[in-house]
């Protein structure tokens, strides 16, 4: 009769979790799609290109406290306004998973 797992200790089931992640694999990360600066959500990786996407992570990661007024203005285009999500979801619907002109750039 095989375990069920309310029968496994805790330590069993920590064990058996980090065997099953060591016999897949690491999970991959995933960069992110939006970085947040003072209080406003700037879009970065995948459809912003690369050197946009640098200078938001590093104002982003920086050590000093970003005031949106410090903000590049050229910056500032890549700001995700109220409106952006209902444009991406209508944008979803027209273009089915895996057909986005976006994907894998």
């Amino acid at each position: 009769m095989s375990k069920i797992p309310s029968d496994f200790t805790e330590q069993e089931l920590i064990d058996m979790a980090q065997n099953e992640v060591d016999r897949r694999g690491g999970l991959e990360s995933v960069a992110p799609n939006i970085v947040c600066l003072d209080g406003h959500r700037f879009r970065v990786n995948y459809d912003v290109p690369q050197h946009i996407t640098e200078r938001l992570e590093a104002l982003f990661w920086g050590d000093k406290e970003v005031r949106y007024e410090e903000i590049p203005e050229e910056l500032k285009a890549y700001e995700e306004k109220d409106g952006d999500k209902d444009k991406k979801l209508e944008e979803d619907k027209a273009n089915p998973a895996g057909k986005h002109d976006d994907v894998n750039k």
